[in-house]
């Protein structure tokens, strides 16, 4: 039984004892409108499918309407969140990837500019979770990770070059501190794939020469069909477009040759 069937017996039990006790007329009784509904649906949305309708009964809506109220807070601290670190995030967009110095693995650190905006971010994670349930710290702790993930992506690896310098600075950056930074306390954080556009571009820059050349030529032959999909997927490349993975390995300074725009060659 839905809930408007349920308000409408109600009032229909509520005027007929009334009516009983004869404490209003029948004229007064034909007044009401037993069809309008009691809760005020405006605010209210019902549980998507029948099952879940059934099983919350004449509460349906209150679940849907606590699940609004949740997910709208989670949204609003996550903006929060997000906007102070997009916004430190503006030195570390402009690092010269294509001309990095090369360093040992082993001495590599987190980028200078990177620190700030990273830590503020942490902070802010670590203060919400101390006051947030577990299952809401875990939500917000995805909601932000999804959205660094694609900033970081679409600003840092899609508008700039890479030497292997700064492949291995960028790789640093994403695998011993932006992942750890989402991951939860209990897993490990190479177990966690929080950064799956970040984890793949790393891949794509990294990708020996012979192989990044024959995938960049298969790319560029058929960029939009099954076919270069087939050729990602093997490379484990499943969340970046083949679109996107031509222009990373066409940003691979080991990659450029002559027929580069003028532009670009400037550059090195």
């Amino acid at each position: 039984m839905s809930l408007k069937e349920v308000e409408v017996r109600a009032k229909k039990l509520a005027l007929n004892d009334l009516s009983r006790h004869d404490s209003m007329s029948a004229n007064e009784i034909s007044q009401y409108d037993i069809t309008s509904p009691i809760a005020n649906l405006v605010v209210t949305e019902p549980l998507s499918g029948d099952t879940e309708a059934e099983e919350a009964g004449v509460f349906a809506e209150a679940p849907a309407l606590l699940a609004h109220l949740r997910d709208a807070g989670l949204a609003a601290l996550a903006e929060h969140i997000l906007l102070e670190f997009k916004a430190g995030l503006r030195d570390y967009k402009k690092q010269k990837w294509h001309a990095w110095l090369m360093v040992e693995e082993m001495a590599l650190s987190l980028s200078v500019p990177l620190c700030r905006p990273l830590s503020a971010m942490s902070a802010r994670l670590t203060a919400s979770a101390a006051k947030l349930a577990p299952a809401l710290t875990s939500r917000l702790r995805a909601h932000l990770a999804n959205d660094v993930d694609q900033h970081i992506f679409e600003e840092v690896v899609l508008e700039n070059w890479f030497n292997t310098g700064g492949t291995m600075q960028f790789t640093h950056d994403v695998k011993r501190n932006l992942i750890p930074a989402f991951a939860p306390p209990n897993k490990v954080a190479s177990q966690v794939n929080q950064l799956p556009k970040l984890l793949e571009a790393c891949k794509l820059l990294n990708l020996d020469y012979d192989d990044a050349r024959r995938l960049r030529a298969a790319l560029a032959k058929r960029p939009q069909t099954s076919t270069a999909i087939e050729h990602l997927t093997g490379q484990g490349i499943r969340h970046i477009q083949p679109s996107e993975a031509l222009k990373i390995l066409n940003q691979r300074t080991d990659l450029s040759d002559a027929t580069s725009p003028a532009s670009v060659m400037k550059l090195f």
